[in-house]
């Protein structure tokens, strides 16, 4: 995620679904980092499940959130789609120095 000042971008991975292993391209092993210990756990699985079924049932999110299909990017040796989606971030009637300079 990447929080601007006048528009944010997210990027999110989706898996491929998985495929019967015969034939195909053989992806590369990927080293999990203790961080991601928990991704295989069924409760993971079912929250995943549950954002990918929402980010992928529309391409527009609240008033200013839109999901760029074109820029979709699917990639084999990942093996998923990496999806942008942008928000415009401007706050009206708020002026961020002022908001700063009354904190000093």
């Amino acid at each position: 995620m990447d929080v601007g000042g006048t528009l944010s971008k997210l990027v999110y991975f989706e898996k491929f679904p998985d495929k019967d292993s015969g034939g195909g391209v053989s992806k590369p092993k990927l080293k999990k980092t203790k961080s991601f210990s928990n991704l295989d756990s069924p409760e993971h699985k079912k929250i995943l499940e549950q954002v990918y079924d929402f980010m992928g049932s529309t391409a527009h999110y609240g008033s200013t959130g839109v999901r760029d299909i074109d820029l979709a990017a699917e990639s084999e040796v990942l093996g998923g789609i990496l999806h942008f989606i942008r928000f415009n971030c401007v706050i009206k009637n708020l002026n961020v120095y002022d908001f700063e300079r009354s904190r000093l």
